[in-house]
């Protein structure tokens, strides 16, 4: 669940524009780009010098998703703008299933089904006071499997 280092090593070329295989692109000179799914990808650079002359070369490129439903470790919902909401991260996966998070009381605080959805640190109306907080994430793989784990996280203020 890395991004790939593409390498440019054309020599007289001024534009450059890279398909990754995946329906993204990239004009960059040496781009990174992540892979959301496990296959085999043919990423082609399209190299251009300044006359329109173009060179074109491809190669396979094998990746390796492992599937993930994860949640940081901290946040910190003090209206800054930074870091004010905890959201789900997944990859590899099929489906999205929830986010369920805990107070210290085992009261459920927070859930939510989407990744876009995440908790500012309020529960019904109220703000949360700063301690750790269990949370369970469950979603489906690509393969069918639910994951399903746990972890806490801090509400820093």
């Amino acid at each position: 669940n890395t991004p790939t280092q593409f390498t440019n090593l054309s020599t007289g070329a001024t534009r450059y524009f890279w398909e990754f295989g995946d329906n993204d692109t990239s004009r960059a000179s040496s781009p990174l780009h992540l892979y959301a799914r496990t296959d085999v990808f043919t990423s082609c650079l399209i190299a251009y010098n300044d006359f329109g002359c173009t060179d074109t070369v491809c190669a396979n490129v094998s990746t390796l998703i492992k599937p993930v439903v994860d949640v940081p470790n901290a946040f910190t919902p003090n209206g800054d703008g930074v870091n004010d909401k905890l959201f789900p991260y997944t990859a590899g996966m099929k489906t999205f299933g929830y986010l369920r998070i805990f107070n210290k009381f085992g009261r459920q605080v927070f859930e939510t089904r989407s990744t876009a959805y995440g908790w500012d640190g309020m529960f019904e109306g109220k703000t949360q006071p700063m301690d750790a907080y269990l949370w369970v994430a469950e979603g489906i793989d690509l393969k069918g499997e639910k994951i399903q784990i746990t972890g806490s996280v801090l509400l820093i203020r």
